[in-house]
């Protein structure tokens, strides 16, 4: 498995799942893929399910928040930027939407999210502590 200490900015950097049962997910992946997983609480509630392959990780998944009932289950993928307030910002003079403008994710990054002129949702993703 390759292994990167750093993603260069407008590369895919992380993808994690967003789903209505999150332990059919994980189910799921660690039984076709063989991944290890391991289940970190999210400050304000919530789990994330870390998968690890060789110790390494690989993607997450989580259960929907609130503002996503209704929607269904969905992969997120990131996009490394080096300023994601500005990326949004420009994504937007471009005519894509700010979905949820740049926020901080505890010390480990900032990210945005945002739909392409389609409707097709991705996410960008400034690294601090975790490049993603």
């Amino acid at each position: 498995m390759t292994e990167f200490t750093k993603h260069e900015p407008g590369t895919f950097s992380w993808a994690d799942l967003s789903t209505t049962d999150l332990d059919a997910a994980i189910s799921l992946y660690t039984d076709l893929f063989g991944w290890e997983v391991s289940k970190e609480d999210i400050p304000g509630g919530g789990v994330y399910a870390m998968f690890r392959q060789n110790g390494k990780d690989v993607a997450a998944a989580s259960t929907q928040r609130d503002d996503e009932k209704g929607m269904p289950a969905h992969w997120n993928v990131y996009i490394t930027v080096d300023d994601a307030e500005q990326t949004a910002k420009q994504a937007e003079s471009l005519g894509g939407t700010i979905v949820a403008p740049a926020f901080d994710v505890m010390d480990i990054g900032r990210m945005a999210v945002i739909a392409d002129p389609t409707g097709a949702m991705f996410c960008v993703w400034e690294p601090k502590t975790n490049i993603g």
